[in-house]
């Protein structure tokens, strides 16, 4: 069962500064135009063509001498590396190539055609510039629109019908982030601690979180062919060059986000008798054997490597603690609250969320409810419904707090007595069906990685 984490995790680093700057000398970043892919290794001599690479300070998260948070789309650098990417101009075709090349790389990545296109979070990008989605659509690999494998079926409860009143919008709807800087785990009023200075890269993060129809999609078809993910799947391959989120506490050489590991597919059931029985952890569990009333209710008594597995197979991933922390903060924001507007209003009833109410019973009597069904009253800042109340979501990590750039914490490192973290425990974060305080943008929790309760499901993350 997961237990309450009364404080952010403190840093045991010596030199905290000097981590930071050697973790952004090693972060890679690429610029693509049409078929031409250019790679720049940030502070590498050798990766630039005239042998001038960035330093490695010139963008370290945490070196910063702010004294609160940037807005959101700057960096805490002092390079103008835009969200750890950074583009090298060559001067040839698809490329501008001018002058003015190096003050455009603080908001682009990437000339095509000679308009300036930021690959990161332009949202007419899909297989490169100028090919657009259409409304509710996404941009699926390779480079082709549609919607991601849980929300292909023509018409089906809890997959094209989400939001309040059952609207007719998709439950795979994705909205982009665009990237910033942030404190983490900071609000200025309850979590007051300054030192987590993060930067995170553009990235789509699901309005919805994963619904028992869109489960019963992924439940079936791997059940009908045996699907299990690929090892190492599941990473942000848009960053790194494919590497993904960089380990934080930094290790030298850097090491990144491992992805799915062989040794857990046997976390994953094989039978529909498997999958009912797991999915089957209480009364109040949202899981039915056959499409039922619950299919637009968030599917939860699912563990992590569940969520992550659910993820993979719908074309996306499991957001990290500082992703999902950015999100629910409104970047650079740092609301108390999901929906705070202003960013310090502590204003929650059951119009914002559906969690334990002053009289002790939930806001909905039977336990969670549809998802969205508190929109857009208790939307986030960039429309993500439910990230205060409904169920926990699962996140990537094992710890959280720290400067750094689009990071990620999977070194099983020992932990100091206030902020003990089970062996193989993953955070989660939102407050599910908890007290008021537990919905905080900033309050942090963990779990037992094999753990599942009715106050548990996920949201998936993508691509830009």
């Amino acid at each position: 069962m997961e237990r309450w984490l009364r404080s952010p995790w403190v840093l045991a680093l010596a030199a905290p500064a000097v981590a930071a700057s050697a973790l952004a000398g090693a972060l890679l970043g690429i610029s693509a135009c049409g078929a031409r892919t250019e790679l720049t290794i940030f502070g590498d001599e050798a990766a630039s063509g005239d042998g001038s690479g960035a330093s490695s300070g010139d963008s370290a998260a945490g070196t910063t001498g702010r004294s609160g948070p940037p807005s959101s789309g700057q960096v805490a650098t002092s390079g103008g590396a835009p969200s750890g990417y950074e583009v090298a101009s060559t001067g040839e075709a698809g490329s501008a190539g001018s002058s003015s090349d190096s003050a455009d790389a603080g908001s682009c990545s990437s000339r095509c055609s000679g308009a300036c296109v930021d690959l990161g979070s332009d949202p007419n990008n899909c297989g490169m510039c100028g090919n657009a989605c259409g409304p509710g659509l996404l941009c699926m690999d390779p480079g082709t629109c549609g919607n991601p494998p849980s929300c292909q079926a023509v018409s089906s409860r809890g997959t094209t019908d989400c939001g309040p009143d059952a609207s007719a919008e998709s439950c795979c709807s994705s909205p982009v982030v665009p990237g910033g800087t942030f404190f983490r785990n900071y609000d200025g009023a309850t979590y007051a601690q300054m030192d987590g200075l993060a930067t995170i890269s553009s990235l789509r993060v699901d309005k919805f979180e994963i619904t028992v129809g869109r489960f019963r999609e992924f439940v079936t078809a791997t059940l009908r062919t045996g699907w299990l993910p690929h090892p190492a799947s599941g990473r942000h391959s848009h960053l790194n060059v494919g590497r993904g989120l960089v380990n934080f506490p930094g290790t030298i050489p850097p090491s990144y986000e491992p992805g799915w590991q062989p040794s857990w597919n046997v976390n994953l059931a094989t039978s529909e008798a498997q999958w009912d029985a797991s999915l089957s952890c209480g009364p109040l569990a949202t899981w039915t054997s056959a499409p039922g009333a619950n299919e637009n209710r968030p599917i939860n008594c699912i563990d992590w490597y569940e969520a992550y597995a659910f993820c993979i197979w719908d074309g996306g991933f499991l957001p990290s603690d500082a992703e999902w922390n950015y999100v629910a903060s409104g970047g650079s924001e740092q609301r108390v609250f999901p929906w705070s507007v202003p960013p310090m209003s502590t204003a929650i009833d059951c119009a914002h969320a559906n969690y334990s109410g002053l009289g002790g019973g939930y806001c909905s009597p039977g336990g969670t409810n549809s998802v969205g069904s508190e929109s857009p009253v208790g939307d986030g800042k960039w429309g993500q419904s439910d990230l205060g109340g409904n169920v926990w979501e699962w996140a990537l990590d094992v710890g959280s707090g720290g400067p750094c750039v689009d990071c990620i914490d999977t070194l099983q490192l020992p932990r100091g007595p206030e902020t003990p973290l089970l062996d193989d425990a993953r955070m989660i974060r939102g407050g599910g069906l908890g007290a008021s305080f537990t919905l905080q943008s900033s309050a942090i929790n963990d779990d037992d990685a094999t753990d599942r309760n009715i106050q548990q499901g996920a949201r998936c993350a993508r691509a830009p």
